[in-house]
């Protein structure tokens, strides 16, 4: 999915980025195929959608530093 979406992106700027639009049934869904991109994502709207992917991003983090915060999905 990620492949078919870089391949109707716009043109890298300078900066070295492209933007991209794509159609996608909610957030959840949304959040967890960018997610499957890796970390050179940036989501900049909906803000919905980039609180999800910050909920995620801060849910997975704190599993990986071995926080003693229960985290429940």
């Amino acid at each position: 999915y990620g492949e078919r979406a870089v391949e109707h992106a716009g043109p890298v700027g300078e900066d070295g980025w492209a933007e991209l639009t794509f159609p996608y049934e909610n957030d959840l869904q949304a959040s967890r195929t960018l997610l499957g991109l890796g970390p050179d994502v940036a989501v900049l709207e909906p803000e919905a959608l980039r609180a999800v992917m910050r909920d995620m991003v801060e849910r997975i983090s704190r599993r990986l530093c071995g926080s003693t915060d229960t985290v429940v999905a």
